[in-house]
């Protein structure tokens, strides 16, 4: 037992600190791993829209080049659907996601 700390069964108390945080997005072009090389990729859309939140004593201008996603060509299934893979975010952000979330990939 930790000395000044009681257990109850009936009672709990916790306290937490509450962050004020708003929400941003920014357009991220897509690239391309794993395929062949001179393969002709079209992705559609050719962009994502990232949706992110950020503390809001943090608040600065997130720049597009700050993300990275990818299309994986090991992971295009039959029917050409594939969820693009994030491969680098900014620090200080979170509850990060993309509208859409899947994209369709044609390879020639």
């Amino acid at each position: 037992s930790m000395r000044g700390v009681s257990y109850s069964d009936e009672e709990v108390y916790y306290s937490m600190p509450v962050v004020r945080y708003f929400e941003s997005s920014v357009k991220v072009k897509v690239g391309e791993r794993n395929f062949p090389s001179g393969a002709n990729v079209l992705l559609i859309p050719q962009e994502l829209t990232v949706l992110y939140r950020m503390p809001f004593a943090s608040k600065r201008e997130i720049n597009e080049s700050e993300f990275r996603f990818v299309v994986d060509y090991d992971s295009i299934g039959r029917s050409n659907i594939v969820r693009p893979v994030m491969l680098q975010q900014p620090e200080g952000i979170f509850d990060v996601r993309t509208e859409p979330l899947f994209m369709e990939c044609l390879v020639n």
